[in-house]
Order: C-alpha cells, then sequence, then structure tokens
C-alpha cells in the first residue's frame, strides 16, 4: 500500500480515534479506499461542523442573555433614548441624485425588464420627475407614504412565482445568493429598489428644495418610500416564498446584539402584512450563521419563533431552516481556506 494511502488511512483514524494497520493485501484496491476514507473524513468535518454551529453559549442561560440583549435594543430605540440619536445630522442627499436616478431607470427598463408590465410605456423622465416632487420643499421629516404614492402609479410590475425572497439582516448574503443563480426577486432587483438602492436624499424648505449638506439620520432612510416599495414586493409573491435571517446579528465594534426579526423592521411592518395569503403555498425562512460565531438564535426561539408565529397567525404554512448549505457555501467563498469550509475541498476532489 502506497504511503499516501496510509497517510490517509492515519489522518482518518486519529479522528475517529480508531486504531489501524496498514500493509494488509486483503483490502479493496487503492482507488476504492482512497474514496472510502475520504468520504467519511468528510462526514467526519461536517458532523464537527454541524455542532460548531448549532452550539449555544451555554443553553438556557444563554437564552435569557439574548433576550435581555434585544430588549435593550429596543430600550435604546424608544422614549428619550431614541431623541437622543434619532435626528443626529448625518450625510445629505447624495450628488448626482438625478443623474444615477436616470441612468439606473433607463437601464433597467431597456435591459431588465422582465418582471414590468408594458416596459415600452414606461417613462423614467416622468419617474423622476413624479419622485423628485414627492419630497423637494419639505422637511425631512415630514414626507409620508401618501407622497410617494403617484410615484408607484407609474409603473406596475408582474406577480413572481417561488421568486420573491425577503431579508433582514442578511444584505450581502441575500444578494450574493440572488446574484449567484439569477432565480430570486429581491427588494433591490425591482423597479424601484434597484434605481435608489444606497442613495440618500432629503428635501429642505429652502432652494433648491434639495438638502445636499446634511439630514436627519432616522429621516435619510426614508422609511416611507422603502415601506411602500417593501409592501409592493410582497403583495407580488406567490407559491413559495423565501427570507433569510441572520442568527448571528450582531454588531461588529460595539457587540451589541441585534434581533434576527425585528419588530420594525420593513419585513415585520410592510412585508408580513401584505403576503397574499391564499396564493402563498409556503414561507420558507433560511437561518444563517456566520463561521466561528456562536448562533444567537436559532429556528423555534426568541424572535425568530415569533416571526414564525406571525406567519402561522396569518393562515401562512411556515418552516425554518438552521445554517442551511446554501449559507455556507456563501461564506466559505470568501473563506475556502477556513477549517469549516474544508468539506468544499473534500467534495471538489471526488467531483
Amino acid at each position: 500500500m502506497s504511503a499516501k494511502l496510509c497517510g490517509w488511512l492515519f489522518i482518518f483514524f486519529k479522528l475517529t480515534s480508531e486504531a489501524a494497520v496498514c500493509g494488509s493485501e486483503s483490502m479493496v484496491s487503492q482507488d476504492d479506499s482512497f474514496s472510502s476514507i475520504k468520504n467519511l473524513i468528510f462526514h467526519k468535518l461536517e458532523n464537527q461542523i454541524e455542532r460548531l454551529s448549532s452550539s449555544d453559549p451555554s443553553s438556557s442561560d444563554n437564552e435569557a442573555f439574548v433576550r435581555s440583549k434585544i430588549q435593550k435594543y429596543y430600550y435604546l430605540r424608544s422614549g428619550k433614548q431614541k431623541m437622543s440619536w434619532m435626528y443626529k445630522p448625518t450625510k445629505g442627499t447624495t450628488r448626482h441624485l438625478r443623474e444615477i436616478f436616470l441612468g439606473r431607470c433607463w437601464d433597467f427598463v431597456e435591459n431588465k425588464n422582465a418582471n414590468l408590465v408594458e416596459p415600452e410605456n414606461i417613462n423614467c423622465d416622468v419617474l423622476l420627475t413624479s419622485f423628485l416632487k414627492a419630497f423637494s420643499y419639505k422637511s425631512p421629516c415630514e414626507v409620508k407614504k401618501e407622497d410617494y404614492r403617484d410615484f408607484f402609479n407609474h409603473f406596475r410590475e408582474k406577480q413572481l412565482i417561488d421568486k420573491v425572497l425577503l431579508w433582514s439582516g442578511t444584505r450581502e448574503w441575500t444578494h450574493a445568493y440572488s446574484g449567484l443563480f439569477n432565480k430570486y426577486v429581491t427588494l433591490e432587483d425591482t423597479l424601484p429598489g434597484y434605481v435608489l438602492n444606497g442613495l440618500s436624499w432629503c428635501g429642505s424648505k429652502s432652494w433648491p428644495g434639495i438638502d445636499y449638506k446634511s439630514c436627519p439620520y432616522e429621516c435619510v432612510k426614508q422609511k416611507a418610500f422603502w415601506g411602500l416599495a417593501a409592501a409592493k414586493l410582497a403583495k407580488r409573491a406567490r407559491g413559495v416564498v423565501y427570507v433569510m435571517l441572520n442568527g448571528t446579528r450582531q454588531h461588529l465594534i460595539d457587540r451589541q446584539i441585534f434581533p434576527a426579526f425585528m419588530e420594525d423592521s420593513y419585513l415585520a411592518e410592510n412585508q408580513v402584512p401584505n403576503l397574499p395569503v391564499q396564493s402563498i403555498s409556503e414561507v420558507k425562512i433560511l437561518v444563517g450563521h456566520s463561521l466561528h460565531h456562536v448562533s444567537l438564535e436559532r429556528c423555534n426561539s426568541l424572535t425568530i419563533k415569533q416571526f414564525q408565529d406571525r406567519l402561522v397567525s396569518r393562515g401562512l404554512k411556515a418552516s425554518c431552516y438552521d445554517n442551511p448549505y446554501v449559507f455556507r457555501h456563501l461564506l466559505c467563498l470568501e473563506q475556502p481556506v477556513d477549517p469549516l469550509c474544508l468539506f468544499k475541498t473534500l467534495v471538489e476532489s471526488d467531483s
């Protein structure tokens, strides 16, 4: 038997704490043995990864700890605590907002129009005028949903069967997944989402009606606009709806823990209430956990359980999946040599 095969046997038996004797001529062929050993090691690594990803910081104690951090999150977003940061000045309207809007809009209408109804009748100049009218010459925090309704009435989008992908706290994961397969439609893949994704804007009562210098933190997020856009996507959903949540949602700097399902998110306030119950067969919740981060929330616990219950109370069938392979593969794309990603190398070598 070759030294290479004996080496694999040594690794395998070391991992499984079993003894091995190399050199027996009665063993199966080298190729079969080599493949079998790799598969066994692969499964051993899978089990190790599963244990790491499913571990809780200290079971019931951890759940109480996470619950206290979630309560702190909501405390900081209420009363005097909220007022202390809500209106702090932040960056103003994106420079060249008009030009960016028009460029993205015509690109979407001409090249990404598969889910538009009568794209040939959409006029981006008209859309821009309606959009600017909604918030220009108004105080940044005065704009309401009604101000944007005319904008949304200028175009129509098709129903989406088994394609709607909602998300909260998983922006990068969600768009990496939808971008890989070009199968799902996220909010950012809709006309309003594509045109205004990543842009900031707020009005001013003084000329030129738009504040390019500074906007209040809470108001620059334009919840009125994005609330309507989020609700519009939810209403288009048919068949299976997918939702991506983050089970390790924590700020990188101050380590503040955030709920996986936020009561004040677009998902909670605008999308769940607008899902057409009679037209949806199932809502599949995919809960991801970052590599080497302890799971803070999982299916059937804390706020994810609240989300599941809310869906069921609306008459929707809800299923939930912790750490599905899609998440692990996406994370390993950026960290392919991480010990938790070794299974990818072994799988690829078998193909």
